[in-house]
């Protein structure tokens, strides 16, 4: 644990460069998050302003939460991750924003990188890095952001948050997971599924499950995810990798 928090202090915090790309992305997706949000009957500057400030703080937030489960899990496997704009996933969700009004809001432009930190490898298995090592970085940035929904909306049914703040905080965290598992490089749903197909259907296939189930049915449960996603993961085996007669 010592030999961890060590690792935090010295290796957690972004370089000038990830920082400038955090910015970018963070104020790029807020524009879009906000698309719908400037004005109602018509176009109005002070207020697209206003809500275009108060979806950076929350595109913070969740980029953040996101990247930082990213970094922790690539420290705890002696790497360092490292953040990059995907320029191209700016452009995607900017002419999808446009062409549908605001209906498809896609939030995915940045991706993760693993360098190895030599010292910290000594003694590992496979002592570079390899796809297993690199999807379970990755995985890490999608749970870090169901986890935080979770902490957010048992604080706001606890009444620390406002239903405002838990709402939005609560929905933008999983939408941003759900579209970052798709299996688009650089994506982190692309490096889950080079490792494997079968774990990429199961917890994409849980993943959505979720979401399935928290929004038209109202039901937060994990559990029934899972459950959801194992029955996704067996009905895909089945028919596309294993003939069973």
């Amino acid at each position: 644990m010592r030999n961890f928090i060590d690792k935090l202090k010295r290796y957690f915090l972004f370089s000038k460069e990830e920082w400038l790309s955090f910015i970018i992305a963070v104020v790029c997706i807020a524009f879009i998050y906000s698309w719908t949000e400037w004005g109602t009957q018509r176009f109005d500057l002070s207020i697209g302003l206003k809500n275009w400030l108060v979806a950076i703080i929350f595109i913070g937030i969740t980029l953040f939460v996101h990247h930082a489960g990213q970094r922790m899990m690539a420290l705890s496997q002696g790497m360092r991750a490292e953040q990059k704009i995907w320029w191209y996933g700016l452009i995607i969700g900017l002419v999808l924003v446009m062409l549908t009004n605001g209906k498809v809001q896609f939030l995915a432009a940045t991706g993760t990188l693993a360098y190895m930190l030599p010292i910290h490898r000594l003694g590992a298995f496979r002592y570079g890095p390899g796809v297993g090592t690199l999807a379970r970085i990755s995985l890490a940035g999608p749970l870090a952001n169901i986890f935080f929904s979770a902490i957010v909306k048992t604080a706001e049914w606890i009444g620390i948050l406002s239903p405002y703040i838990g709402q939005k905080l609560f929905v933008l965290n999983l939408t941003f997971a759900f579209w970052n598992m798709f299996p688009i490089p650089p994506l982190d749903g692309s490096k889950i599924f080079y490792y494997s197909r079968l774990w990429y259907v199961f917890i994409f296939g849980s993943f959505t499950s979720y979401i399935f189930l928290v929004y038209f049915l109202n039901i937060y449960s994990y559990i029934i995810a899972l459950i959801m996603g194992a029955a996704i993961w067996l009905i895909y085996y089945t028919l596309y990798e294993r003939t069973w007669w």
